[in-house]
């Protein structure tokens, strides 16, 4: 039987629709059905882009699957692991709460006060995203692996695309929050100019045409109803998002 693996966090995990029975709602098994694909899903609520590398890389090296879709999360989620009495269970850090091991213990909340404090930086985070995306989409073309990529958060991608420089005007296409992270008021623009480039390098990179929304909203900000916990995309959204990915694998003739 024809496999189909999804990886991400909680948009592609259960969306918050298992509270009132809808989990088969969810984009991943509205995609494996329409194909009558056998679907491992090995999503996460609260996983981190580099936790989502790392799982979909787990994957892979075991198994062979006739379509691979991730879709990414936001940047600033973290997962750590304890050293003491422990091997890899996690601790996840997001911006409103903790979960996972430990996640009661003074020292996560301080190390998540810490982090969104003083270390939360957005440039390094977008940067390291790129470069695991770069990464991974090698090893899926290396293996043959026919894959999808989606965006479930915006995560800078389009701000960045979209920064122009001219030795005249400057940086007039550069929105407040591309300013912050390059520290726009304290650096010369050849500096500012210099780590844009960096990472457009890198965004061109990326294979645009194994993405569904790259350049487009990402799943979050198109979704047009909220599930039963009243934050994640609903139903409707979930069925809209598995028919765009159904017609980009039809074009792509995947299946």
């Amino acid at each position: 039987m024809r496999r189909i693996l999804s990886v991400g966090c909680s948009l592609t995990a259960n969306c918050g629709l298992t509270q009132s029975g809808l989990r088969y709602a969810i984009w991943p098994q509205l995609v494996a059905e329409h194909y009558q694909c056998a679907l491992d899903n090995v999503a996460i609520g609260g996983c981190s882009n580099r936790e989502i590398f790392s799982r979909s890389v787990d994957q892979l090296c075991t198994d062979h699957y006739d379509c691979v879709i991730i879709c990414w999360t936001a940047l600033n989620r973290y997962w750590i692991y304890f050293s003491q009495n422990n091997v890899d269970d996690f601790t996840g850090i997001l911006p409103n709460k903790n979960f996972g091991h430990r996640f009661n213990d003074s020292s996560v909340g301080m190390m998540a006060r810490l982090i969104y404090s003083d270390f939360n930086n957005l440039y390094v985070l977008f940067k390291h995203w790129l470069q695991d995306i770069i990464c991974l989409q090698h090893m899926l073309d290396h293996r043959q692996q026919p894959y999808v990529f989606v965006k479930g958060f915006e995560n800078l991608v389009c701000d960045i695309q979209q920064v122009k420089y001219d030795p005249n005007d400057g940086f007039g296409s550069m929105n407040d929050s591309v300013r912050q992270i390059l520290d726009f008021d304290n650096r010369p623009d050849d500096y500012i100019l210099a780590k844009i480039q960096e990472l457009q390098r890198l965004l061109n990179c990326v294979k645009h045409e194994n993405w569904l929304n790259i350049f487009n909203s990402s799943v979050h900000d198109v979704a047009v109803d909220r599930a039963d916990d009243g934050q994640h995309p609903g139903e409707r959204s979930n069925q809209l998002l598995a028919g765009r990915l159904i017609s980009h694998c039809n074009y792509r003739k995947i299946f």
